[in-house]
């Protein structure tokens, strides 16, 4: 895959955040959880099949974070 290709696949991410945003009148953010020696779309790519458990983790610590902040402001 060349720079190109990926520029282009960069760019449709964007493009579909930007549309996501304005269809949901809402600030979108993108997140990954990846590593750099994941190679992601390389020819050595892999994936911890690990990965998704602990993404799942991190987004109920995320939440949680974000409830007890608001407990307290509010």
């Amino acid at each position: 895959m060349t720079g190109a290709d990926h520029a282009e696949r960069y760019w449709w991410a964007i493009l579909l955040v930007g549309q996501l945003s304005q269809g949901l009148e809402l600030d979108c953010v993108v997140i990954g959880f990846i590593l750099s020696s994941d190679a992601i779309h390389a020819p050595n790519e892999h994936y911890d099949v690990e990965r998704p458990r602990r993404g799942t983790r991190s987004w109920v610590r995320i939440f949680e974070q974000i409830v007890n902040e608001r407990r307290t402001i509010g």
